[in-house]
């Protein structure tokens, strides 16, 4: 895995389907759109970080001015409507995904 935590596992399509485990019905909590977009970052044949060829959600870091141990990680979503942005932790995700997809199941598998 290329990343210290693995945010790589978090793509678009495992993003719906956590949503939608959870029951979660995105909407803009300031104007009620649905119309959401998620930022997303391309791993190409240029890049020297050992990420598989594809897209993933951005995941964000906020540092911690006291501690690394209270550095924060999240995704963002934008309304296309008025722009609000959303920032969602992006933790609860990523240990759904390990334990919910294929594809973090068969890297399971493959490091035991």
């Amino acid at each position: 895995m290329a990343s210290e935590h693995g945010f790589e596992l978090i793509n678009l399509n495992n993003l719906i389907l956590y949503f939608s485990h959870k029951g979660v019905a995105l909407h803009c909590p300031l104007c009620g759109s649905s119309d959401l977009s998620v930022q997303q970052v391309s791993a190409n044949v240029g890049m020297h970080i050992g990420m598989r060829l594809g897209s993933y959600v951005n995941v964000f870091k906020k540092e911690s001015i006291y501690s690394p141990n209270a550095d924060q990680y999240y995704l963002s979503m934008v309304c296309k409507k008025c722009s609000n942005t959303i920032n969602i932790d992006a933790l609860p995700i990523l240990a759904w995904v390990k334990e919910n997809t294929a594809v973090a199941i068969g890297e399971k598998n493959a490091n035991t």
